[in-house]
């Protein structure tokens, strides 16, 4: 059986995406060419990492999800817990890795928008060296 190795820690990956949110957020000069080339270099390796970040925030998830299952479950047979009620105490108990799933998974999707957004102003930012540059 597989078991995953270096599982980023919940506190490293909630630190990890506020860095990059913050980035993502800056402003930046879209009409210099070498600012625009450098963000994408930045962007890229933040949706690379922000992807592993993404599947360790699950694994955390998953983990106390799999724990919460056990305990609820005996307390379902004990309490007589509907099948609903369980899932709203697990739901409730995963929520703050729930929400790193979340914020790591829009945070790619974020950068993957980014990068396609860069290229088209370096794109655009060619097409204007070459029609005005002569």
């Amino acid at each position: 059986m597989f078991s995953p190795k270096d599982i980023t820690p919940t506190e490293s990956i909630e630190q990890e995406l506020k860095t990059y949110q913050d980035y993502l957020q800056q402003e930046y000069r879209s009409d210099m060419g070498a600012d625009v080339i450098d963000r994408m270099d930045i962007i890229g390796g933040y949706m690379a990492r922000s992807g592993k970040l993404k599947a360790d925030a699950e694994w955390h998830y998953n983990k106390l999800v799999d724990s919460e299952i056990m305990k609820c479950l005996t307390d379902m047979l004990h309490e007589k817990l509907s099948t609903s009620t369980v899932n709203k105490l697990i739901e409730a108990k995963a929520r703050d890795y729930k929400y790193l799933l979340t914020w790591a998974e829009r945070l790619n999707r974020s950068c993957t928008h980014q990068l396609d957004c860069l290229r088209s102003v370096l794109s655009s930012l060619k097409a204007e060296k070459l029609t005005f540059g002569k």
